[in-house]
């Protein structure tokens, strides 16, 4: 059971979702990878309505390994965002970037070497990288993410965007080809010249919003998934809006709630985690404060 598991009631909302249960308080969406427009029309309409969300995107999940695959596969595609609804929410992940810190970087170790580097592309980030005071990350000391992306606000945008997380001042974008069959964060190193600006990591965004469906819920006749091929018949948007019963909405009723991370590795035992064993079990140590800002984050729109 996980620590969320614990502290929540859990529900797993499914891809092919045509609404968000009125029974779900905070929606959490983790790695979203070419999800249909009926699904996210669904979570378009769930945060229009006042539904509160954590959304985790991500240039490179590293420990998005499809089943049977291999880790530097070119072909598997790491990276997920929402950019139809960030766009109406008037927030932007950098396209094709990954965040690069030399003053925050991690030290990691290189084979039976144990060669030590500096890893420009993990980040440790603690009480001076937490903007504010936030109740998100308020008291916690450390938060490590992996090759995380960066957030910024769209131009012309009317939202809020305020940062939770920033990198330092001796940060910059790195080509997140780069990444694809990386074997030694040495080479990260080469080119790598500070911008003198800090980046967004996590986000929070309030406002006023408009549907990115002003046209009304999608016409979808067929969704695919890894797991399963669901056919749909085709409907027009007027029945779609029946069938879950409730009114399209084009603006948001209120301001909307959002709180945005550019990280799913975030979530990884390896970030925050160390399992030891002890007479026989395993039990496990928390070396830092990830999963205190998940809890965070997801109470606080409780």
């Amino acid at each position: 059971m996980s620590e969320i598991d614990r502290v929540f009631d859990v529900n797993t909302v499914d891809l092919t979702a045509k609404e968000i249960d009125k029974e779900i308080d905070v929606l959490m969406i983790v790695h979203p990878k070419d999800l249909p427009d009926r699904t996210l029309y669904a979570i378009d309409q769930f945060v229009l309505r006042g539904g509160k969300a954590m959304i985790f995107v991500d240039p490179n999940a590293e420990l998005d390994i499809p089943m049977g695959g291999m880790p530097s596969d070119p072909s598997v595609t790491k990276t997920s965002e929402l950019k139809k609804l960030f766009d109406q929410w008037g927030v932007e992940l950098t396209e094709n970037s990954v965040l690069g810190d030399a003053k925050y970087a991690m030290v990691v170790g290189m084979g039976r070497e144990s060669r030590s580097i500096r890893h420009l592309g993990l980040q440790g980030y603690g009480p001076a990288n937490f903007v504010g005071r936030d109740v998100v990350t308020d008291q916690l000391e450390l938060i490590n993410v992996g090759t995380a992306g960066i957030l910024s606000q769209r131009e012309g945008a009317t939202t809020d965007f305020t940062p939770l997380i920033e990198s330092s001042s001796e940060s910059m974008p790195i080509d997140l080809a780069l990444f694809k069959n990386l074997r030694d964060p040495a080479m990260l190193a080469d080119g790598f010249i500070p911008t003198g600006d800090s980046y967004a990591v996590a986000a929070r965004v309030k406002g006023i919003v408009n549907t990115a469906f002003p046209d009304g819920a999608p016409n979808v006749e067929e969704v695919n998934t890894e797991d399963a091929d669901a056919e749909v018949s085709p409907v027009d948007s007027d029945q779609e809006v029946e069938d879950v019963g409730t009114s399209h909405l084009k603006v948001s009723k209120s301001e909307i709630n959002v709180l945005i991370v550019a990280d799913t590795d975030i979530l990884t035992d390896r970030l925050w985690v160390r399992v030891q064993d002890f007479f026989g079990q395993r039990v496990a140590s928390p070396w830092a404060n990830n999963a205190d800002f998940i809890v965070n984050g997801l109470e606080h729109h409780l």
